[in-house]
């Protein structure tokens, strides 16, 4: 396939990705993804055999995409870099890095989570790909965070609860409800968090 192939290609998935988060899969048709990037359905079909076909693509790189982010790329990175921060840095790197990942993957990640319902092949997609590597990458933060703050296990897990309940009131609140945070509320709620974290396992 020539590049410009490629990129008609990309067009297509880029406008299917960005109608099917907002309006679901049933209710976005290959006409609607056509008028979006100003082509005919007879292009998409030359892409793709059918809705199903390209819904299968958008799943696959989003799995791929979220395979590099959550298990690969930057988490990874970024836990290391910031491992030997004091505990506060660390919690707030930790939780900066993944808003971050969901701001520049949402639409990706909202799919892959409404699909993954109703499609069992995505699902044990995710499940031997994304599932494991995430635990592992979880387990590693786990860790640190129990050497660093000198608590239980179970303390550690519910710390972990708590900044994984930070990520999805922000999603829900930002992308599903469409709060809108005025600049700089955000940074400040989080570091909030952290220094309540912080205080409550300094009292026990």
């Amino acid at each position: 396939m020539g590049k410009k192939q490629e990129l008609t290609k990309q067009k297509i998935i880029d406008a299917a990705i960005k109608l099917i988060s907002v309006n679901g899969f049933n209710a976005t048709t290959t006409a609607l993804i056509a008028k979006e990037i100003g082509l005919s359905e007879t292009i998409i079909f030359k892409y793709f055999r059918d809705k199903e076909n390209l819904l299968r693509q958008i799943g696959n790189l989003a799995i791929e995409q979220i395979f590099e982010n959550i298990s690969l790329i930057p988490m990874i990175k970024n836990i290391e870099m910031a491992k030997d921060y004091p505990v506060k840095e660390f919690l707030k790197s930790i939780l900066t890095e993944r808003m971050q990942f969901l701001e520049r993957n949402f639409e990706l990640v909202k799919i892959l989570l409404i699909e993954m319902q109703y499609n069992e092949e995505l699902l044990s997609t995710a499940q031997q790909i994304i599932y494991p590597k995430a635990n592992e990458i979880i387990d590693s933060v786990y860790r640190i965070i129990i050497a660093k703050m000198r608590v239980s296990e179970d303390k550690a897990r519910v710390i972990l609860r708590i900044i994984a309940g930070t990520l999805i009131s922000f999603v829900i609140q930002r992308y599903l409800l469409q709060v809108e945070f005025k600049p700089g509320e955000m940074e400040t709620e989080l570091n909030d968090i952290i220094e309540l974290i912080d205080e409550t396992v300094a009292k026990n």
